[in-house]
């Protein structure tokens, strides 16, 4: 559709202005997502897995134990990849990402398209297109995961569901103990209590879902039988607390180029002679024909060096010497060969 493909000249724009900004490199590891624990090996059926939440310190040091981004999801396989929202979510701001987001931009678009058509099938797919990139909630949490301590803290993010989902799970459970131990006289209690807080267990199992395939699914969130510190030894809880790694630097947020890639369903690619984001599908479709990607920076996209050169007027260098030799060839074939000099 012209709304996915159309690039405006507010979006080269846009382009220009992230190229200049730079942005911080965090090493990837594994053991910063609860979510690899999350899953069922084969043979599994079920597991429990124990995670002991960890308040977020703040700027203004208030800690919470929720944090809330704004994300878009892009189907990839069986799977769901989310990134998040640069224009709704809060917290980011020190980036310097900017308050656009392709994704937005790009629900825009459809809807501007689903209510100026007349067309009832293409106000349905318009509307579609449009519920493809519009922004969810999810919540973030961090914690340590028992039996794997040494892998330090840990981040679990979740999409947010109205009723019944994680989030909605874990914050009624605290106040069912809260309640409890205030009807009992014992005063407030919380379950993210640092000294006298709980783990929460993590029922994993598989299921069918609507389309009758098995998937891992967490069918309950309970609090451990007994109130625990959050480590027995002081120093190590400390450390724990004061871990300087943020939630962006493990769900880190992208730049625009990279997001607008994702958005056109294609997979980002740096491309360091120009030092611009690309698409590496459209490389990789090239060079899988049997071309030569070359990439047109005019029109920000990886073409032919066949079609790139016939479009600017230009001949490739093995085109060039083949020209010269051509050249010279005619040029030895129609010259006439004098006599042979005398001396």
């Amino acid at each position: 559709m012209d709304a996915l493909y159309a690039l405006e000249e507010e979006d080269k724009k846009k382009r220009e202005e992230t190229k200049k900004k730079i942005f911080k490199k965090v090493e990837f590891s594994a053991n910063n997502y609860l979510s690899n624990s999350l899953r069922l090996e084969n043979g599994e059926n079920e597991k429990i897995v124990v995670f002991r939440p960890l308040p977020f310190i703040l700027e203004d040091g208030s800690t919470t134990m929720f944090v809330k981004v704004a994300a878009h999801s892009v189907k990839k396989g069986k799977d769901f990849n989310y990134y998040i929202c640069p224009k709704h979510t809060k917290g980011i701001e020190h980036l310097e990402l900017g308050k656009e987001c392709p994704f937005c931009e790009l629900e825009n678009r459809f809807l501007t398209e689903k209510k100026n058509t007349t067309s009832e099938e293409k106000k349905k797919s318009f509307g579609m297109e449009a519920m493809k990139n519009r922004v969810v909630s999810q919540w973030i949490m961090r914690g340590i995961e028992r039996g794997k301590e040494q892998d330090g803290v840990k981040f679990w993010k979740f999409n947010d569901v109205t009723k019944g989902g994680n989030y909605d799970r874990i914050v009624k459970l605290d106040k069912l103990r809260n309640n409890e131990s205030v009807d009992a006289g014992d005063g407030e209690y919380s379950i993210f209590d640092l000294e006298k807080g709980k783990d929460l267990n993590i029922q994993l199992s598989k299921s069918l879902n609507k389309d009758g395939k098995e998937v891992v699914t967490i069918t309950s969130i309970t609090d451990a039988g007994r109130e625990t510190p959050i480590s027995k030894d002081e120093e190590t809880g400390m450390k724990w607390l004061t871990d300087d790694k943020k939630w962006f630097d493990v769900f880190t947020p992208k730049q625009y180029d990279v997001l607008r890639i994702f958005a056109m369903g294609g997979t980002p690619m740096f491309n360091k002679e120009f030092k611009v984001w690309t698409n590496k599908d459209d490389f990789d479709k090239i060079k899988n024909a049997g071309g030569n990607p070359v990439y047109d920076e005019e029109n920000d996209e990886w073409v032919d060096e066949k079609d790139y050169n016939t479009k600017h007027n230009k001949v490739s260098e093995v085109e060039e010497i083949e020209k010269i030799e051509e050249t010279y060839s005619n040029v030895v074939e129609n010259h006439e060969v004098e006599d042979e000099l005398p001396f």
